[in-house]
């Protein structure tokens, strides 16, 4: 990391993980997919980000306004907490050489405060989360809105915990930096 300029982390399990049961999280989301598709059968492998992004390119702006909506819900009502990455959080505090930025598919009125409680806020120049994207990642468009055109990609690093991490880095040609973070 300590090469690179410019580092746009993840949020959750990378920055912090969310103290959230998802346990049905997937049955519901399936639940929108099915309202706007009847031929959809629910199957938990299904249910994930990526069928999100398919999922908006069938249906647009009105699907994604579901998604986001259920997921601010499902977060304002089961988020119990959350557990920091102390190593994470002190890098980001202590390295003022390097721009920081922030993608996320989690909503901007639950990762705002923590950040904020956390110390870490003012050190990102932008923040997206799915709240400011039609596409959620693993889509290119969060991390197309953080990157700078005059700026080499060689420069930039995508430092998160999941697959959609590595694609979306990999989308635009950015190295991705995996990080483990299990409380």
């Amino acid at each position: 990391m300590e090469k690179k300029k410019h580092l746009i982390f993840d949020f959750d399990e990378t920055i912090a993980t969310l103290k959230i049961d998802w346990s049905d999280w997937h049955p519901k989301m399936a639940q929108i997919f099915k309202k706007f598709d009847k031929t959809y059968i629910y199957n938990k492998k299904n249910v994930n980000w990526l069928t999100c992004v398919i999922f908006t390119k069938k249906y647009g702006k009105r699907i994604r306004d579901e998604i986001v909506t259920f997921h601010n819900q499902y977060e304002k009502e089961k988020l119990k907490g959350y557990v920091v990455n102390n190593k994470l959080v002190d890098y980001i505090k202590k390295n003022t050489y390097q721009k920081n930025y922030l993608i996320t598919n989690n909503t901007r009125h639950t990762i705002l405060p923590i950040l904020e409680e956390i110390g870490i806020k003012n050190r990102f120049g932008k923040i997206v989360t799915l709240d400011d994207l039609l596409y959620c990642k693993p889509h290119p468009e969060g991390i197309l809105k953080i990157i700078d055109k005059n700026i080499p990609l060689s420069d930039y690093a995508v430092i998160g915990d999941s697959k959609n991490d590595e694609s979306v880095a990999k989308s635009v040609g950015v190295d991705f930096i995996k990080i483990v973070f299990k409380p």
